[in-house]
């Protein structure tokens, strides 16, 4: 089944493109490497596939949803239940500790429970964070903030995990099972892409995409 479809997208920041005329398309349970040198695109697809910035001309289809489409209420309830974004820069808020940050996107959707806890417990476990998330983020190394990010992004049980660069600031074990979790998550049935300069996590990825100049010259 198709989940994402991107046909000749482009984006332009004043006047300058940055994306022109990206197509590609991912299956169901399918994680995609996306590759490529500094400013090749790769970090802007991810925020044209999130929602986050809107673009310039081209379809992007999501789940048969004609993204382009969509309204901003719309938009933000896509990011809020069915993408779960991992950024490069963590996106913390210094001063709420690091379950209150991997909570924030539940607090938003008013989901709190027992069945919740348990499954941040769950994750928490797996990511090697259960230790720290009464640390406010501001007190954690870049590994941890790292990996409370990914949390933030798996908690919602997303059904498409778009990922810039989430092993950068792991080392190599905890990268590895970070890795074999989004293997796991696959098989489960989401989507993931994820950007990455790392070749032994690109080897993870069921299908590597190179992006260069804004384009995808290999697929």
């Amino acid at each position: 089944m198709c989940y994402i479809k991107v046909k000749n997208v482009k984006k332009s920041f004043k006047g300058k493109h940055v994306l022109n005329g990206v197509s590609f398309s991912a299956e169901q349970g399918e994680m995609i490497a996306i590759v490529g040198k500094s400013g090749s695109g790769k970090s802007t697809l991810l925020y044209l596939l999130s929602g986050i910035e809107k673009i310039d001309s081209g379809e992007y289809f999501l789940d048969g949803k004609n993204i382009r489409q969509c309204s901003k209420t719309q938009l933000a309830r896509m990011r809020n239940q069915e993408i779960g974004y991992i950024l490069q820069s963590y996106a913390l808020i210094p001063s709420l500790t690091a379950y209150e940050n991997i909570m924030l996107p539940l607090y938003m959707r008013k989901m709190i429970g027992s069945e919740i806890s348990g499954e941040l417990e769950k994750i928490a476990k797996k990511l090697l964070i259960s230790e720290i998330l009464n640390e406010k983020a501001c007190h954690l190394s870049g590994g941890e903030k790292q990996r409370v990010a990914v949390a933030r992004a798996l908690v919602i049980r997303p059904k498409v995990i778009l990922a810039d660069e989430p092993t950068g600031a792991l080392d190599e074990d905890t990268a590895g099972e970070l890795l074999e979790l989004f293997c796991n998550l696959c098989r489960e049935g989401n989507t993931i892409l994820m950007v990455t300069h790392n070749k032994s996590a690109a080897g993870y990825a069921d299908r590597v995409i190179q992006m260069h100049n804004g384009i995808c010259t290999k697929i």
